[in-house]
């Protein structure tokens, strides 16, 4: 019996051998594999950032339908459309909407979302749910736009956007490299003097020669002196801008900008283009159901009473 259990030893001995034999392999090859994905230094990532002067100019506009309950006038019973239009959205152009987060610059498409208005208690006005159009000015923050500069000062640079929205680029804003150069004597407000004559040769008055090309009225913008940028342009005209801070005041929207690179976002949020149209829901009123449905339901309820009229007259006739 002993002899007999040998064999069976030694062959597991040469098992175990063969199985010590085979592990250098085996790791060899784990560590062949996995030098490469160590030794090999990864890829840098692009840069993500741009420049102010790459970046494309961004769209602020934006068009919307609201939906919103609204009173009509006796005096416009006949044109609902009109009494509408004259006490309820007229006064809303130019002027900032909290609910819709912008400058509505016009209004459109006027539809009713009722065949009929209602008359509540004893009040003259009756009151229906309209869909309008509006077109909004809502600039956002890291939005890139484009203004023209009207006012020069060291502590910061005024612009105006559509020449009609103010905008103010602070100390935090320029650029470290820009400079500052005051002005000098009378060169801020007007060049030389022109001598303008009438008709006759007699001498009428005097005027200030223009700055640079540009109007005298423009110039007194510069009276304190004028921005340079890095590559010793001068700061005028229609420059770039990043929005940075959006502020409503008065019933108007300012912005804040920046000239700095760093500013920009690596992806401008909405480039130049056709206004976007949104749907919004305001008040209550579900805009994909109810529009739909309010003339299929008034059908109904007005197919609805009038079998019940002729229902109850022939049981007046029947008794």
């Amino acid at each position: 019996m002993a002899e007999v259990a040998q064999p069976p030893s030694t062959s597991t001995e040469h098992k175990k051998k063969h199985k010590i034999t085979s592990t250098p392999s085996r790791t060899t090859k784990k560590r062949k594999l996995e030098s490469p994905a160590e030794t090999t230094p990864s890829n840098p990532m692009p840069p993500t950032s741009q420049t102010l002067r790459s970046a494309k100019i961004s769209s602020p506009y934006a068009l919307t339908t609201a939906s919103r309950y609204l009173s009509i006038s006796p005096a416009y019973s006949s044109t609902p459309a009109v009494g509408i239009q004259r006490d309820h959205l007229d006064p809303l152009v130019f002027k900032y909407d909290p609910i819709l987060n912008g400058i509505i610059l016009l209004h459109q498409n006027l539809r009713f979302q009722s065949p009929a208005a209602k008359i509540l208690g004893e009040s003259p006005f009756a009151f229906v749910w309209c869909l309008v159009e509006f077109m909004l000015w809502k600039p956002t923050v890291g939005m890139v736009l484009e203004g023209f500069v009207n006012h020069v000062s060291p502590s910061h640079l005024g612009m105006l956007y559509g020449n009609v929205f103010s905008v103010s680029v602070t100390a935090a804003g320029i650029p470290g490299d820009w400079r500052f150069v005051a002005a000098e004597g009378g060169d801020g407000v007007g060049g030389e003097e022109e001598e303008v004559y009438t008709g006759d040769g007699g001498k009428r008055r005097e005027r200030q020669k223009p700055v640079g090309g540009t109007d005298p009225i423009e110039g007194l913008t510069k009276a304190m002196g004028r921005w340079f940028d890095s590559e010793g342009n001068e700061v005028e005209g229609l420059r770039k801008f990043v929005v940075t801070a959006v502020k409503a005041d008065g019933g108007m929207l300012s912005l804040e900008g920046s000239f700095k690179d760093e500013d920009v976002p690596s992806i401008v949020e909405t480039t130049t283009g056709a206004p976007e149209r949104q749907i919004t829901q305001l008040h209550g009123k579900d805009l994909d159901e109810e529009d739909d449905n309010d003339d299929e339901e008034e059908s109904k309820r007005r197919r609805k009473e009038k079998k019940e009229k002729k229902k109850r007259k022939r049981e007046g006739k029947a008794e």
